[in-house]
C-alpha cells in the first residue's frame, strides 16, 4: 500500500538517499541527459 501511514522508516531512508546521490550525480554531469527528438509537427509524445 502506497499511504502515509504503511510507509516503513528504513524504506523511506533508503529511497531518500538514493533519490540524493541521483539528483547530486545529474547535477555535477559534464553533459546533458540524452533526450527524444520531438517529432515533425512539435506535437511531444508521452
Amino acid at each position: 500500500m502506497d499511504v502515509y501511514d504503511r510507509a516503513q522508516e528504513p524504506d523511506m531512508k533508503q529511497a531518500a538517499t538514493i533519490i540524493a546521490v541521483f539528483a547530486y550525480t545529474a547535477a555535477n554531469r559534464d553533459a546533458k541527459f540524452p533526450r527524444k527528438p520531438v517529432p515533425a509537427g512539435g506535437q511531444r509524445v508521452p
